[in-house]
């Protein structure tokens, strides 16, 4: 659902502090939690250092945008800004398509799932290779039995990484030719080695960008899909191989399968 708001609907925050306080006063703003039912999902607060000295602070929800579109945004707001220095108004291009157009290309350019020729059916095809023939459950050693009904509770489990460790799985998703993330999710598959079955094929589930033409990388946005890969588990010494091959099978890989039909996606990855 898409809810347009008046223009100028945004009111810029001010607060005041000195150069010693504003690390603190940017991580409160950056910390703040949005009603997103009163309130838009963009906050800009501009903290005064002094005179001709200040610092923006722009808060983003990621309901409302993406990585992808930190470009586009900052490239307007240097516009703006120049604009205003030398006393105008800002002169932005108009955007090729607005954020509807991309939602209507979405839903059309696919095509059927009757049409033997359309994208949408040799994705799916594509899609249902890919999660072939995986285990219905995968038999991790737990601490309690399986339920015999789900009671659909879940669970956290934080893991952080360190300076080093972070620097040396850059360093392999450079040389294995994947990216940080792709190495980020092959690595329960590293750990998973000795729990399971050598030949045991895993689902990884994530969410990737998916704006997949030029001229909309102009627009700010959400363009996320839902992504399920398959994996299985290896020794560590197969870890560089191992994400290789996951590159593969994970979705996204070289945006050759930009529509990853969602009802299949959570059949196989529930």
């Amino acid at each position: 659902m898409q809810v347009v708001v008046p223009a100028g609907g945004l009111v810029l925050q001010r607060r005041e502090c000195g150069e010693v306080e504003l690390d603190e006063v940017v991580r409160e703003e950056v910390g703040y939690t949005f009603a997103l039912a009163s309130e838009l999902a963009v906050r800009a607060t501009l903290v005064s250092l002094g005179v001709d000295d200040h610092v923006l602070v722009v808060l983003f929800h990621h309901i409302a945008t993406d990585g992808e579109s930190m470009r586009p945004f900052v490239r307007d707001l240097s516009v703006a800004y120049e604009a205003r220095l030398s006393g105008g108004v800002p002169d932005w291009a108009p955007l090729p398509v607005q954020y509807a157009d991309y939602a209507l290309w979405q839903r059309q350019v696919p095509g059927s799932e009757e049409d033997p020729d359309s994208e949408l059916s040799g994705q799916l095809a594509f899609w249902r290779e890919a999660l072939a023939d995986l285990p219905v459950e995968l038999e991790y050693p737990t601490d309690r039995p399986r339920p015999a009904v789900a009671s659909q509770r879940g669970g956290g489990f934080e893991v952080e990484l360190g300076v080093e460790l972070h620097a040396r799985l850059d360093e392999l998703a450079r040389t294995t030719g994947t990216t940080f993330p792709r190495r980020r999710r092959a690595a329960p598959g590293d750990r998973g080695e000795g729990r399971l079955p050598r030949r045991t094929r895993r689902v990884a589930r994530g969410r990737r960008a998916a704006w997949t033409r030029v001229h909309s990388r102009r627009s700010e946005g959400v363009a996320g899909d839902r992504g399920a890969g398959r994996a299985r588990p290896c020794r560590p010494r197969q870890s560089a191989r191992w994400s290789g091959r996951g590159r593969a099978h994970v979705p996204g890989a070289g945006l050759r399968r930009p529509v990853q039909p969602p009802g299949l996606v959570l059949l196989r990855s529930l």
